[in-house]
């Protein structure tokens, strides 16, 4: 089987977990740029890092220059925060941590770094015509 599948112009991306490569997320193009987007439920999110992590490896890579992008589901409502790859690679506050014997190390970065696209999109435009 392989590892990623093209599906409506979207790749699926898997990553290890508990030593077996299962599907997590799908890289998509949305305006020019890569987004990886995951879908992640808020009871997944490590209370004590503020955020869920990112892997280190995926299959197939990310491209260097995508947008990391968590949609999380909490209680019927979605949150989504994006950051770039870049920037969560390079952030000084970035731990890279394996949590647990069997998960792989991953980068965790609290969502108060992120830029929450939700807040944005429910924030009052100044200059909207009414």
């Amino acid at each position: 089987m392989k590892s990623s599948q093209k599906k409506n112009n979207e790749t699926i991306i898997s990553a290890y977990v508990g030593g077996q490569l299962k599907k997590c997320g799908v890289l998509k193009q949305e305006n020019g740029r890569y987004v990886f987007e995951q879908r992640i439920k808020e009871g997944d999110i490590l209370k004590i890092r503020g955020a869920a992590g990112v892997d280190l490896r995926y299959e197939p890579p990310l491209p260097e220059d995508c947008i990391i992008r968590h949609v999380i589901s909490e209680s019927g409502s979605e949150t989504v925060f994006e950051i770039p790859l870049q920037l969560l690679k390079n952030h000084p506050k970035t731990k890279i941590e394996a949590i647990g014997h069997l998960h792989p190390k991953r980068m965790y970065l609290n969502y108060k770094y992120w830029r929450n696209r939700t807040e944005e999109e429910m924030q009052p435009r100044l200059f909207e015509a009414v």
